[in-house]
């Protein structure tokens, strides 16, 4: 095949995978689990295969006959890959015939990063030509304002949609969808829905504040005056738009403490003879069903923590709290409304020991049983001390386990040392992008960056990389950032 051949076909496999692609990640970010639960079920088979692996494979086969149609020279890379890909099928095997289709589910964790070396391969800036900027920022806007997302995806959505309006060249419609941007931003998204979700937009708009003052070079006394009213804007914005009672449980960490110490004493009396019970088959999935536990909800009669809440509750009724004073309790509000905001409150302050039980119960089967390469995939992890204070227990009844809640967490405990270093190296890589995108003043690297760390922060506290309609889009920005970048860094270093 010679050269004018081989560069069109490396060109239609791009501009197919890229494609590809960015309509699946428009889809889970549209419809989230909706869309990443459609499957197709083989009868030979006890599991399904759904849309996100049928995705996986499709860019798999592009992605080798780029390769061999290239004759891929980068022979480390490739056997780094190789090896890392065999570990996990190893793992996803070796823990299905154990433990069943839940192995394949722990899988999905190490091989949606793969999504990163899709998009890191089939990423070409020429892509990006007007007509599909211009499609792609009207896309972008228009799922931000019309469709009912959460608050980080329209964050991600505002961003590359400003990214990609930065690159138009300067002219009437430039300056028309800037104004567009500006008028149709919704701050007020921002700062509201689940604490994970604002938090996460607010480290990454802060992010934006510091790096681009590496860029610009602000002198200081203005930096100070810059600083000084960004705080109070996030600071009006948290009041006005945020959950008080979520805000609440992050500010008083006295309280925060005193509540732990309860239920943790309670734990501690009970943990060496308390037997967990036996839950029967694990479930992959729940159709329809968020990860994200009604704790609150889902106390039930026999909980030992019910008592604390109900004696917390009476308490705060008593004795109403002067920060929640102005939103809690209007002269109009009847007392069922404000004992129904105090029960979300209590059910802001046990969702953060909650986490705190469960990964203190992950760091302890880890410390004390040392796997090297993890647990087995498919083995459902159980928390002891959730389950003693009989929390959540809708959750882990149901399916046979509990969510981590933390990806990086749950990397470690199911791939041990592989899962360590891959956690590692994505936080390498990124720092390195960051540098790279202050070095050579590239407003758009750090804005990329900014996309990035907002779904790292989510991952955090919740499952994000277990999940494909999170896992699959970030892995794919995170390699057409870094493709993105490299590029950028070799025109600067000729």
């Amino acid at each position: 095949m010679d050269k004018h051949n081989i560069h069109n076909l490396n060109k239609k496999i791009n501009y197919l995978g890229i494609t590809l692609l960015g309509l699946f990640s428009l889809g889970y970010c549209i419809f989230e689990n909706l869309f990443a639960e459609i499957n197709i079920q083989l009868n030979f088979l006890d599991f399904p295969i759904f849309i996100g692996e049928i995705l996986f494979f499709f860019c798999l086969i592009l992605l080798l006959i780029k390769w061999a149609i290239n004759k891929e020279k980068n022979v480390f890379f490739n056997y780094v890959i190789f090896i890392y890909f065999l570990f996990v099928l190893v793992k996803a095997y070796g823990g299905y015939l154990v433990w069943g289709p839940l192995a394949l589910r722990h899988s999905a964790l190490f091989y949606y990063p793969l999504f990163a070396v899709f998009g890191y391969s089939f990423f070409r800036l020429d892509y990006f030509r007007d007509k599909r900027k211009l499609a792609l920022v009207l896309i972008l806007l228009f799922i931000s304002i019309i469709f009912t997302i959460n608050s980080s995806y329209k964050f991600i959505c505002f961003i590359l949609a400003f990214v990609l309006i930065k690159t138009f060249p300067k002219g009437l419609l430039k300056y028309l969808f800037l104004f567009l941007f500006v008028a149709f931003v919704p701050y007020k998204d921002f700062l509201s829905g689940k604490r994970t979700m604002w938090i996460s937009n607010i480290v990454s708009g802060i992010f934006l504040i510091v790096t681009l003052n590496f860029i610009f070079k602000i002198k200081r006394s203005h930096r100070l005056v810059l600083y000084g009213i960004l705080c109070l804007f996030f600071s009006i914005g948290l009041i006005k738009f945020a959950d008080k009672n979520a805000l609440s449980t992050i500010i008083n960490l006295k309280e925060n403490f005193s509540r732990f110490k309860v239920l943790n004493d309670m734990i501690l009396a009970q943990k060496e003879n308390f037997i967990m019970s036996n839950l029967g088959k694990p479930r992959l999935y729940n159709k329809g069903i968020e990860t994200e536990p009604h704790i609150y909800t889902e106390l039930s009669k026999e909980s030992p923590a019910k008592p604390i809440l109900e004696q917390s509750l009476q308490k705060q009724q008593d004795e109403t709290h002067e920060f929640l004073q102005p939103t809690l309790l209007q002269p109009t509000t009847p007392i069922e409304q404000k004992t129904k905001n105090l029960g979300k409150l209590d059910t802001s302050y046990l969702n953060n020991s909650f986490r705190i039980f469960i990964w203190q119960d992950l760091l302890e089967a880890l410390i004390t049983e040392k796997p090297i390469f993890g647990f087995d995939f498919g083995k459902p992890f159980r928390s002891k001390s959730i389950e003693i204070l009989n929390i959540a227990h809708g959750e882990w009844t149901r399916d046979g386990w509990i969510a981590v809640h933390n990806s990086y967490l749950e990397m470690i405990y199911r791939a041990g040392i592989i899962g360590i270093l891959l956690v590692v190296t994505t936080f390498v890589i990124l720092f390195k992008m960051i540098m790279i995108s202050i070095k050579l003043k590239l407003i758009n690297g750090v804005l990329l960056c900014a996309v990035l760390i907002n779904w790292i922060i989510s991952a955090s506290f919740m499952p994000v990389l277990e999940l494909p309609y999170k896992a699959i889009p970030f892995w794919i920005c995170f390699g057409m950032t870094l493709c993105y970048l490299k590029n950028y860094k070799k025109i600067a270093s000729r």
